[in-house]
Formats: C-alpha cells, sequence, structure tokens
C-alpha cells in the first residue's frame, strides 16, 4: 500500500501537476488575450467615432462655404428682394445640390416666411414642416447675432457670421446650416437682423458613409450602430 501511494504520488507530481498548472496559465493566458482584443476593440470603435466627429465638424464647415458662393453677393440680395424664382433656382437652390451635393435649399425672409425651397428627390419623404422644425432655432439665433451686429468668427475665409448643428430632419440626420443673404461690396444697406437668410441641408445617412468610408477607412456601425 505504502509503494502504491508513493507511486501515485510521483505519478501526480510528475505528470498531473504539470499539466493542470499549463492549463491553469493558458487558460488565464487565453483570458487576457481575449480581455486585450476586446480592449483594442472598443479603442478602435472609439477612434473611428471620434473620426467621425471630426468629419462631421469639418462637413459643417465645407457647407457654410459653400453657401457663402452665392450668399455674399450684392445680385443675391438683389435678386432676393425682388423674389426672382428663376434666378434663386439657378444660384441658390438647383445648382447647390448639383454643384455641392446639398440635398435641401430654403431661402426665408426676415419673418421666416418661404421665398424659396429647393428638396432633391429622395425615396425618404420629406416636408417643409420638417425642414421648418430643424432651422427655424438656427435662424432664430442668427437674426439675433445680426441685429447685436455680431461678427465673430468672420475671416478672410469665413465671409460672415451663421449658424449650424448636425441634427435630425424628420427621422434622418443632417448638417443643417443658416447663413444671411448679405452684400459683397458694402454697397448695398441691409437693416441689421432683416437680412434675409439661406438654409443648406446635408443628409448624413448611407449616402454619406458610401462616400466618405473608402478614404477615412472607417466601419457603417461607427455612426449607425
Amino acid at each position: 500500500m505504502q509503494m502504491n501511494w508513493q507511486a501515485r504520488s510521483q505519478w501526480v507530481l510528475k505528470w498531473v501537476l504539470p499539466a493542470a498548472t499549463s492549463l491553469i496559465i493558458g487558460c488565464v493566458l487565453y483570458g487576457t488575450l481575449q480581455w486585450a482584443a476586446g480592449q483594442t476593440d472598443m479603442v478602435a470603435e472609439a477612434r473611428q467615432r471620434d473620426l467621425v466627429k471630426l468629419i462631421v465638424s469639418k462637413m459643417q464647415a465645407s457647407v457654410a462655404h459653400d453657401q457663402e458662393s452665392a450668399t455674399v453677393w450684392d445680385d443675391a440680395v438683389r435678386k432676393t428682394d425682388a423674389r426672382d424664382l428663376e434666378w434663386l433656382r439657378s444660384n441658390l437652390g438647383e445648382w447647390m445640390q448639383t454643384y455641392f451635393g446639398h440635398d435641401a435649399a430654403i431661402v426665408i425672409s426676415a419673418d421666416h416666411g418661404r421665398i424659396y425651397e429647393f428638396i432633391a428627390p429622395s425615396d425618404n419623404a420629406l416636408t417643409l414642416g420638417d425642414l421648418r422644425l430643424a432651422y427655424e432655432p438656427l435662424a432664430d439665433a442668427l437674426q439675433k447675432r445680426l441685429a447685436a451686429g455680431d461678427a465673430e468668427g468672420v475671416t478672410d475665409r469665413v465671409l460672415s457670421i451663421g449658424e449650424s448643428d448636425l441634427t435630425y430632419v424628420g427621422r434622418r440626420p443632417a448638417i443643417v446650416s443658416v447663413k444671411p443673404i448679405v452684400s459683397d461690396t458694402g454697397d448695398i444697406e441691409q437693416p441689421p437682423g432683416q437680412q434675409n437668410l439661406h438654409v443648406a441641408v446635408r443628409f448624413l445617412d448611407r449616402s454619406f458613409v458610401s462616400e466618405i468610408g473608402a478614404d477615412y477607412q472607417f466601419a457603417e456601425n461607427a455612426v449607425f450602430g
């Protein structure tokens, strides 16, 4: 019996204990690697989300810059005041969609009355009511700044103040930007806060992801996941 017990003890020490130890170490290493992989995924996802925020911020600045190609212009002031809808269509409406890819453009008066509107054809239903809910707070804020003579942020590149936000138009995420229609020469007198306004809308849905995904190499779920 004594020899049998000793033999078993030696067998346990020689084979079972090292195997068990190796198994435990292996499990710990596996768990550590799994945890590390999970942390890596979290870091990668966080980086993607930060990248999306940066891209959207640049897109906001880009949309506002696009608008100024036609909103800071004596002709735009005159043609808007004259309610020349054909000119507005060609310069502040459909042209913005053709050249810059904007999905909607609305020209409104100081009292928010609609002078002109353009909505690009889409499979997703969009109403003027949806647009109004999205742009009215921005228009109100901009008119207050204009009335106060606020020029903060105006530079050689940023020609006029504006208000922009990432919001929802209906159920679709979008950049909504509002800019005043102002004289480029300063020769046209405009009462502060009474300028007509131009609204631009750029949707950030699947088409947006497909356009920038290849360039910035982030996964769709970074935005929609």
